[in-house]
């Protein structure tokens, strides 16, 4: 019940990232569906004022499920605009190019005009790479503002020739070296408690032997979720 209404919020969702919210949700709802034993499933039941994303009785006991995704990168929205500002600012150029980058997790979204202006301005002197001994490719640009290495790029030629530059190669999670950035805990864990926070005003229904109110976490990137991410919810302990 519901189902056709959530199609139709993912495929209306203008907002790539809420789209994504979306598309997990309906992978959530095709794996319930799938399963036998979960009976009168529904996607945010009507009479509720406040509705979990789903509600469905199994083996007697009705769930409230509320399902999130878990961002866990340091200024990653931020990071993830970039990139679709690179789709949207840099397609009218004719180069056949990719544009791979880095991006400092010190970049704002002030920093996002004055970058693309010096793009722009510079586009004639840059070249796409000759070799791929380093995680960009040389040569490698930098945006350095105020001297401080805010963003680090390059530029593969496409195959196809096509003209227009198009986001390539993205490195959230690395440093300007290009090795993997320790995981901020603490941070992480406060994220986790906002989606808590967040998910109270739908779970509401007194937990009992025949109610049960969950939550569901999906993280954005899943070289993260496997060991890091229980470590940093519940410590060192959960590997041994």
């Amino acid at each position: 019940m519901g189902f056709d209404r959530l199609v139709q919020n993912f495929c209306t969702q203008p907002d790539p990232e809420k789209a994504c919210d979306f598309l997990f949700e309906i992978w959530i709802c095709q794996m319930l569906r799938r399963n036998q034993e979960v009976q009168a499933l529904q996607y945010e039941p009507p009479e509720t004022q406040n509705p979990p994303d789903f509600r469905f009785f199994m083996h007697g006991v009705s769930f409230d499920l509320q399902v999130k995704r878990l961002q866990n990168v340091t200024n990653e929205p931020t990071k993830l605009l970039f990139k679709r500002e690179c789709q949207r600012r840099l397609s009218d150029i004719p180069k056949p190019w990719f544009i791979n980058f880095w991006i400092s997790d010190h970049f704002t979204r002030q920093d996002l005009n004055p970058f693309f202006t010096f793009l722009k301005g510079f586009i004639k002197q840059f070249s796409p790479v000759t070799n791929l001994d380093t995680l960009l490719g040389e040569p490698q640009y930098s945006w350095e503002p105020n001297e401080t290495t805010l963003v680090q790029f390059s530029f593969t030629e496409k195959r196809s020739k096509e003209p227009g530059i198009s986001p390539g190669i993205i490195s959230l999670m690395g440093t300007e070296n290009g090795l993997m950035a320790p995981i901020d805990t603490a941070a992480f864990r406060r994220s986790v408690e906002r989606l808590l926070k967040k998910s109270r005003k739908s779970l509401l229904r007194p937990v009992s032997p025949t109610q049960a109110n969950l939550l569901v976490m999906q993280s954005v990137h899943f070289l993260f979720a496997d060991k890091t991410m229980p470590a940093a919810l519940f410590g060192d302990e959960v590997m041994r």
